[in-house]
């Protein structure tokens, strides 16, 4: 049992030695700032794929699920989700050969805090270098119904209806593939139904 908390200690105090490696040494504003410039060249994007979850009973319940991609991430700096370094329950992410860091996993309207910190052989090495907080849309699975078929295939909606309402409806919010808000098939409904008897021109399309 001795034995074995000391060989604990002892990859404590390894890992505790490596952490201070540079502890003695300052981390220059100067690299600092150079660093921060290289953060500020990083761009974020989102993919999402819709899956599928079939329950004990046979039913079968689709998801989106999206991942976050870091772009133009220099290989001085690397990309973690969260604010905290050490303690963070997800690996962290360096970009690859094209300076591209995926990080997958997330769900709509999720908030996503992921955070730059610098990876360089210095006293800076760990140093946070700035947060940004990426909240992830709600897919709209309406957006290409009927009513909205406009959003999609222009033509179809001219031969179907008039251009007043076609292109009326690519300006509405409710047909739109990615929204703020998650919306059900009766709030869907509803504010269809608002927004056309809100504009008289296309009365005529309500049955």
């Amino acid at each position: 049992m001795k034995k074995k908390i000391k060989i604990i200690i002892g990859v404590f105090l390894v890992f505790m030695c490596a952490m201070n490696v540079y502890a003695d040494e300052v981390c220059e504003s100067s690299e600092l700032t150079r660093l921060r410039k290289l953060a500020e060249k990083v761009d974020f994007s989102y993919d999402y794929e819709i899956k599928e979850l079939t329950t004990p009973n046979g039913v079968v319940n689709k998801f989106l699920e999206y991942s976050i991609n870091a772009i133009n991430l220099n290989p001085e700096l690397q990309v973690v989700v969260g604010n905290n370094y050490y303690t963070n329950n997800v690996p962290e992410f360096k970009g690859d050969s094209s300076g591209k860091a995926t990080l997958n996993g997330f769900a709509e309207g999720e908030k996503v805090k992921i955070t730059i910190y610098a990876y360089v052989a210095n006293a800076c090495s760990g140093k946070k270098i700035t947060t940004k907080t990426i909240t992830l849309p709600y897919y709209n699975k309406y957006h290409d119904s009927d009513e909205c078929r406009t959003s999609t295939d222009y033509e179809y909606c001219i031969k179907e209806n008039t251009s007043d309402f076609c292109d009326l409806m690519q300006k509405f919010k409710y047909c739109q593939e990615f929204l703020d808000e998650p919306v059900t098939q009766e709030k869907f409904n509803s504010k269809v139904n608002e927004y056309l008897n809100s504009n008289p021109q296309t009365l005529r399309y309500i049955n």
